[in-house]
């Protein structure tokens, strides 16, 4: 599965893509999820967690998660989910906002070019 990222910091933007083993995942959203988490490390590595951080994603489903974390309302033994809480928990400021995925363009280019990297 092909995951495209896209960090803007300092005014400067930052694209990458990512693939995720679709066999250690069972579902899309895992996927996504794992690209929230890798994308958020690559935040902490390269900026820190001081600043003002959006994450935006055409995941309807990781953005209810990261609010429902946000807002410290979230409960799980999933490990992949806790991952992802402590990791949030991080930052001093972050925001989430979806993006419809017929505007997420950029993000659909990179992961389109990581999967046709893997054929």
């Amino acid at each position: 599965i092909g995951l495209g990222v896209q960090i803007v910091a300092n005014k400067e933007s930052y694209e990458f893509a990512l693939r995720v083993k679709a066999g250690c995942l069972k579902t899309s959203v895992q996927a996504e999820i794992q690209g929230a988490i890798y994308a958020l490390h690559q935040v902490i590595d390269n900026f820190g967690t001081d600043g003002f951080v959006v994450y935006m994603s055409d995941s309807s489903s990781v953005i209810h998660l990261l609010n429902q974390m946000l807002e410290g309302d979230y409960q799980t033994d999933d490990k992949q989910l806790l991952h992802l809480k402590k990791v949030v928990a991080q930052f001093d400021h972050l925001e989430v906002e979806w993006i419809p995925r017929k505007n997420n363009k950029l993000c659909d280019r990179l992961s389109k070019l990581v999967r046709k990297q893997v054929k």
